[in-house]
């Protein structure tokens, strides 16, 4: 996963989709997301859809400004636009459904 911050984030997101994971290092269930997202980054691989991560300890401001207010916090996102969020760790399955829901409802 590429890692985001306040002079990247919104060139980076601007065309295509994308799921941005806001974590903290310090937080269990943020790690265990990581995890599972790092896998299936590197199961997808492809020009579909493109997985990131925002330390809310490094970045603050984004935190603010996205108004995370629970960790980890999935959003997806098309084109700069936001699709979908949610909060919580997940599974593997759970993550899938939660991409192809998101896209199927705002597409």
């Amino acid at each position: 996963m590429t890692i985001l911050n306040e002079s990247n984030i919104q060139d980076t997101t601007k065309k295509g989709l994308s799921l941005i994971t806001f974590a903290a290092d310090w937080c269990v269930a943020c790690t265990k997301l990581t995890e599972k997202l790092t896998v299936l980054d590197n199961r997808i691989k492809n020009d579909r859809i493109s997985f990131y991560y925002v330390d809310v300890d490094e970045s603050p401001m984004l935190e603010l400004e996205w108004n995370i207010s629970h960790y980890p916090t999935l959003i997806l996102m098309k084109d700069s636009k936001e699709l979908s969020r949610t909060s919580g760790n997940m599974e593997l399955q759970e993550i899938k459904k939660f991409i192809a829901a998101s896209i199927t409802t705002n597409l």
